[in-house]
């Protein structure tokens, strides 16, 4: 997994995240968010399989603030993002 998640800097917190399709406003699926730092996240999500390689993520339901992602590594039920 990549450094950026699990760094000194990264901040573990488990609670949950919302990820939308980069290119419109649906809601795709509900998450975890694992861990976070200032360069990306590790999410544990149900279907990693049908996840866009590049989506936003809302760490709160229904806000506007997003960040957006770049998939970069997938595991089972597990995906390391960095914020681009």
């Amino acid at each position: 997994m990549p450094s950026y998640v699990h760094g000194p800097a990264a901040t573990i917190i488990v609670g949950s995240a919302f990820i939308r399709g980069e290119n419109n406003n649906r809601l795709l699926e509900r998450c975890t968010l694992v861990n976070v730092s200032d360069e990306g996240a590790w999410l544990s999500i149900n279907d990693v399989h049908d996840l866009p390689a590049h989506f936003k993520l809302h760490l709160v339901r229904g806000a506007q603030n997003s960040h957006e992602c770049r998939v970069v590594w997938r595991k089972r039920n597990e995906v390391g993002v960095e914020f681009v």
